[in-house]
Formats: structure tokens, sequence, C-alpha cells
């Protein structure tokens, strides 16, 4: 391997550093992510002769555009042979003796990744993806990622115990931007896991990144989500959230529930996507932690069997915060009892008034419990919860969206909130007397 004389920024050099199978480099605009791409590719690839390594972008514009060139860059600066990129077979043959060769696959089709292994798996703006796809797209990445050449140095190996001996270490890297709490904050930031390691690139340690481009980014922002942004920082850069107060690092819990302790859950009614939010509380009382969900149930039946079976026959003491539409039939046939009597019929205790909270009394309910720190949540064991808090705007109308689908377990987690902490109904006293009218 030809040895380089490489100037890079302190997190890019961090990363390429780190030892774990899964790193992640999360960066802010122009710190330099493609670069480090480039970069461990042509590390890598000089590895052995079957070392082939595979890049996956979001799709094929990007590959021509970003990764191809910077690839190119790094296999010149190491002086690697190539015979450039391959428009047809998506690749860069490696002309060097003792190299692998280059792929690009674009992620717009998991189903589409099979038929080969790598030995090296980068995958770039994985977060541009939902969240649900992105999850497919790493669990078939880590699957095509197990070619153990016989001729890689002892130095890029681990003992394998198990199978008593030297085994290739096949590292699949992530690297994203970190605008929102999706699939690469759930997997790094709240995973606890030696294996998954991130570094977080800064925009103003690259010294390339023309100020002018980071004032611009400032200016389009507000003060704090533009710095952590910029700090590569997960943020959310969705300015009209209705739950605006809520921060996934600020109001994170580690709380789950105690055996025999009382659960305060909260549940919205639909046929076939019933959700409900299941609550402890904790400090006194002052303090509210969503720390389990039910999500997709089928009708209120359903959902009061599974509360009853989960959590009441294991000693807890339910009370329910139900949706009020609760006293329409509880599903579509039609049945006699209504959702809020399947609920009260396992004896559960109900908490509602005949009439819901107004959605925005909701809201400012919910984001004055965040504020004045009431109100948290345990992200990996409610992690829908969390998502929904996060992503749901407001439409056109000025309201809370519905047509996203993230409106159901809001509704869930809200309810709660705004009989415990919400406006109470005001009651007016007029004094008056009446006259007898004689004809």
């Amino acid at each position: 391997m030809k040895t380089l004389e490489i100037c890079l920024t302190p997190s890019q050099s961090e990363f390429v550093s780190l030892e774990c199978r899964h790193p992640l480099f999360v960066g802010g605009p122009g710190c330099g992510k493609s670069y480090i791409i480039g970069l461990v590719a042509a590390m890598y690839v000089q590895h052995s002769k079957e070392a082939h390594i595979y890049i996956y972008a979001p799709e094929n514009h990007h590959i021509r555009t970003i990764e191809v060139p910077n690839v190119l860059h790094w296999l010149n600066k190491f002086g690697i042979k190539n015979k450039g990129y391959n428009s047809h077979e998506n690749m860069i043959k490696i002309e060097t003796p003792g190299c692998g060769n280059i792929y690009f696959k674009p992620m717009d089709n998991p189903s589409a990744l099979v038929g080969y292994q790598s030995y090296l798996a980068l995958i770039d703006e994985l977060d541009t993806l939902t969240e649900e796809k992105a999850s497919e797209i790493w669990k078939a990445v880590l699957m095509r990622n197990r070619l153990q050449p016989e001729d890689v140095a002892k130095e890029y190996r681990r003992w394998d115990e198990a199978k008593q001996r030297w085994a290739c270490v096949n590292k699949t890297m992530a690297f994203t931007t970190p605008e929102g709490f999706n699939f690469c904050y759930k997997n790094w930031e709240l995973r606890d896991h030696p294996e998954y390691k991130q570094v977080k690139g800064r925009t103003l340690d690259n010294p390339v990144v023309d100020s002018a481009y980071v004032e611009g980014i400032r200016e389009r922002f507000p003060a704090h989500i533009a710095e952590a942004y910029l700090n590569g920082e997960f943020v959310n850069m969705q300015s009209v959230s209705v739950y605006f107060n809520y921060d996934p690092k600020l109001h994170d819990s580690i709380e789950v529930i105690h055996p025999g302790e009382s659960l305060f859950i909260g549940c919205d009614f639909n046929v076939e996507n019933t959700s409900a939010t299941v609550y402890v509380k904790r400090n006194g009382g002052k303090e509210w932690h969503a720390v389990e969900e039910l999500t997709g149930v089928r009708d209120a039946a359903t959902l009061a069997d599974l509360i009853d079976r989960q959590y009441q026959k294991k000693g807890h003491q339910i009370t329910m915060y139900p949706d009020n539409s609760g006293i329409n039939r509880s599903n579509a046939n039609a049945v006699s009892l209504t959702a809020i009597d399947e609920l009260a019929k396992k004896g559960f205790r109900i908490r509602a008034n005949k009439k819901n909270f107004l959605i925005d009394d909701r809201v400012a309910a919910t984001n004055a419990a965040f504020l004045k720190g009431r109100l948290f949540v345990n992200q990996r064991t409610a992690p829908t919860v969390s998502t929904c808090f996060v992503n749901q705007s407001f439409d056109k109308a000025g309201k809370p969206d519905k047509k996203s689908g993230y409106d159901h377990q809001n509704d869930a987690s809200t309810y709660p909130i705004v009989f415990e902490m919400g406006p109470r109904p005001k009651i007016f006293r007029l004094d008056c007397s009446f006259v007898n009218k004689s004809d």
C-alpha cells in the first residue's frame, strides 16, 4: 500500500481510526463525508485482489456526480491504476495488481441488493430515506457484506473464537447529515453497542468551506437549529413542527415500568389502527414518562384485551384516557358495546370528559409540559411516540396535519397530558333575580 501524507479534519481522522464494525459519520453540510468515503474505499480496495468495495447512494445521479469523482480522486492519489467509471456496470475496475474493484449501488430498491458479496460496504446519506426503507437497506447490505478474501493481512483481521481462525472484519460504514431523528439517530445515538460508534463532523472544521455558505445556513434557520446542524448534531429541521418544544435529547427518558406500579394510558380509536401510549409518573407525580406504546391495533376490544393481558393481569392498576370518539361503535361491524365500554368492562379506570378538548388545547398543554420539564419519552421502548412528536407538522390551514400518519399516536399521547395538565373548564357565577311578570 502506498504511503501518503493526508490532511484530515479532527473528525475525519477520528472516523478513519475507528475499529468497530459499524461506524457512522454524521456531519453538517460541507464537513467532508463524501471525501472520507472516497478515501476509505481507496484504502480498503488495496487489502486484497478480492477486496471488492460496494458504495451505496440514494440514486444514480448521486453516484455519478458525488461518489465517483471522490473515489477517482483518491485512487489517483494512491497511484492505483483503473479503467475509470463504467456506467453500464456501475463500477470502477482496478488494474493495479493485488487490488479489488469498486462497485456502486443505488438504494431505490432494497430487493435488488442480492446475488453478490462485498468486503466493505459504505452507505451514503442513509437518512435521506424513510426510516422504514433505511432499515431495509441496512439489513440487506449487512447480508451482502461477508466476503472473506484469503490474502488479507493479519492486521485487518480479528480472531474468531467460535471458528478458531483469523477472520476479515467486514465493516459496514454509514454516512449522513443530521436532519431529523430517524434511522441513524435511533441506531447510533440511542444505541449503546460497542460495534456501533459515531463521529460528528463539524462544517467549520473544513478549511475549504466558504464562510458565506455557513452564514447562509444561519440565516435560514433559528440560531439553535443552525448551530446544531453545523456541528453534526441531530436536529429537527422542520421549523413548523407541531410539538416544537419536544427535544429528543433533552426529553429522553430511561424510565421503564416497575412491577405493580400504576399505569396511565392514552388511546386513540381508529378501525385497524388504534394506538395507545403508556405513561408512568415520577418525581412525586410531577413528571410523566412515556415508556411503552401499542400501535396498529385492530379495534378497542383488541386494545382492551392487550392492556389487560400485558399490564393489568401482571398487577398494574390501569387508568385510561380515551379519545371521546369512543362513544361510537368499537369496530366496523357496529357491535353493541362502545369503544369506551370495551375498556370499562375490563375494570380500567376511565378519565374522560363528555367532549374532547380542542386540538389547540392539547398541542398547547403538551408543548408546555415539554417546556416545563414535565413530559419525557423513552425512545428505546416507545420509538413511535418520539417519531410522531418530532415529525408532525401543520397543514396549509394551520392545523396539525392528519395525512402523514403521525397524528394517531400523537392523539393517544396527548389525551392524558391535556386532561391532567391542560386548561380547566371555567365556571362563571352570575348573581341575578327573577321577577314574576303579572298581567
